[in-house]
C-alpha cells in the first residue's frame, strides 16, 4: 500500500478480506495483519494451514515467522484467549493492568501527602483556579487528594512539571490582583499601585497564564518577576 493513503486501516482490512474471502468464517479469521487458522482436528488444521499459506504465496503476502505460532490448542488474539472451549478475556493481562493502575494511584496519593504548604497552594491555584487565601489547609489537602485519586497520571505529571512553582506564583499574582487578564482584548496588564500598563498581548488560542509563565522566564521577565514579588 502507498504511504499517505487516507483511511489506510479500513482499506488494508478490505484488502485482507478480499484475499481470504472464501476462507473467512470457514477455516480462518482475519483482522488487519493478524489471522488465525483453525480446524476440528490436527490433520484438518494442517490442511487448512497449507491452503492459507499457499494463498499468501499467491498474493505475495510476507509473514513474520517470529510472530507465528503453529498447532496450538489456545492462543491470545486482541486481548482474548481463544480455544475450542470458549472465548474469554486474557485475565493475566487484565490483572497486570489493574495492578499497574493501583500502583500509579498509590504513587499519586503518596506524592499528594508529601506536598509542602507552598506546593499545595501552587497546585490548588493551577488545578482549581481558586483563591487559596479563602481556603483552609485541610480543604486544600482534601481537594488535592480527591484529584490525585481520580486522575493519578495527570496529577503526577503536574507534580513533575519543572514550571510548577512559577505557575503557582503567577496564579497568585492574578488572585491578588497584581496582574489582570482582559479576555476581550487578549491582554495581560499590570495592576499595582505604581504600574497599570500593559504587560503583554496573548495570541489567539493561547492561555494568559501560560504566556505570563513563559515571559517571566526570559531575561526581561526575571526583573518583572522580582518587581511583582515586592508589591
Amino acid at each position: 500500500m502507498p504511504f499517505g493513503l487516507c483511511n489506510a486501516p479500513a482499506t488494508f482490512q478490505r484488502c485482507m478480506m478480499a484475499i481470504f474471502s472464501d476462507f473467512c468464517e470457514k477455516i480462518c479469521e482475519v483482522f488487519m495483519d493478524d489471522f488465525s487458522v483453525y480446524g476440528s482436528s490436527f490433520d484438518d488444521c494442517l490442511s487448512n494451514l497449507d491452503r492459507v499459506l499457499q494463498r499468501c504465496e499467491e498474493t505475495n503476502l510476507v509473514l513474520n515467522w517470529e510472530k507465528c505460532h503453529f498447532m496450538v490448542n489456545e492462543g491470545i488474539v486482541l486481548g482474548h484467549k481463544i480455544s475450542e472451549r470458549c472465548i474469554e478475556v486474557d485475565k493475566s493481562k487484565d490483572a497486570a493492568q489493574q495492578v499497574e493502575s493501583l500502583m500509579i494511584e498509590a504513587d499519586a496519593l503518596v506524592e499528594a501527602k508529601k506536598l509542602s504548604i507552598d506546593q499545595l497552594e501552587n497546585i490548588c491555584r493551577i488545578l482549581f483556579n481558586t483563591n487559596v487565601d479563602k481556603q483552609t489547609t485541610a480543604e486544600m489537602k482534601r481537594d488535592v487528594l480527591v484529584f490525585a485519586k481520580n486522575n493519578p497520571e495527570d496529577f503526577l505529571d503536574i507534580c513533575n512539571d519543572p514550571e510548577l512553582k512559577i505557575m503557582g506564583t503567577v496564579q497568585s499574582f492574578f488572585d491578588k490582583g497584581s496582574l489582570t487578564y482582559r479576555k476581550s482584548k487578549k491582554e495581560v496588564w499590570f495592576n499595582t499601585p505604581t504600574n497599570k500598563t500593559k504587560m503583554l498581548n496573548v495570541p489567539f488560542g493561547s492561555d494568559g497564564l501560560d504566556m505570563v509563565v513563559s515571559y517571566l522566564q526570559t531575561d526581561e521577565g526575571i526583573e518583572v518577576l522580582k518587581y511583582l514579588e515586592t508589591v
